[in-house]
């Protein structure tokens, strides 16, 4: 079956004019093997069946009314068993559909967590840039106190330079 999905995946690739003739042979095989599969399925019940119960069993209907309820007991539980084995192979496939299923939702939270500690350390990184930050917000409020003083500081040395010259001159020519 895995054989004819990858030649229908196949046949997509080809030109339009050849792909539905392909398309047609492959639905043909595709029948021809669920018919197969059919009739092995059937063959192999009967074998089953022979197996087990041996020569007292056949489908012939001949023999007494009390052998008749025996073979409808015994189609009964052949088929209860084969109906107690597809629910056991779902099961069985629903388990392991769930264990996939967990062990995709583990890779999940291990990609979260991953993912958490990434920012984490981003959110550590930026607090650690925000404190440097701060401290030049300060130092740079603190050059500009220290500005503004000695600009204050260097206007009165000029100031006092101007009154000590006109005194000065004042004092050459008085």
């Amino acid at each position: 079956m895995e054989m004819l999905d990858q030649m229908s995946i196949e046949v997509q690739n080809l030109p339009n004019n050849q792909r539905s003739s392909f398309n047609a042979k492959i639905r043909q095989y595709k029948t021809q093997v669920d018919d197969s599969k059919s009739r092995l399925n059937l063959i192999l019940d009967d074998e089953d069946k022979r197996q087990l119960f041996g020569s007292r069993y056949s489908d012939n209907g001949d023999g007494e009314f009390g052998d008749s309820v025996h073979d409808q007991q015994r189609k009964q539980l052949l088929n209860n068993n084969s109906s107690l084995d597809r629910s056991s192979q779902r099961l069985k496939d629903s388990q392991r559909i769930a264990l996939e299923t967990e062990g995709i939702g583990g890779n999940i939270l291990n990609d979260l967590r991953a993912q958490r500690e990434q920012i984490e350390g981003s959110r550590s990184t930026l607090s650690t840039a925000d404190s440097y930050v701060d401290k030049s917000i300060r130092t740079l409020k603190s050059m500009s106190r220290r500005l503004v003083a000695n600009k204050f500081i260097s206007y009165a040395i000029i100031g006092v330079l101007i009154v000590l010259i006109f005194l000065v001159l004042a004092s050459k020519f008085w």
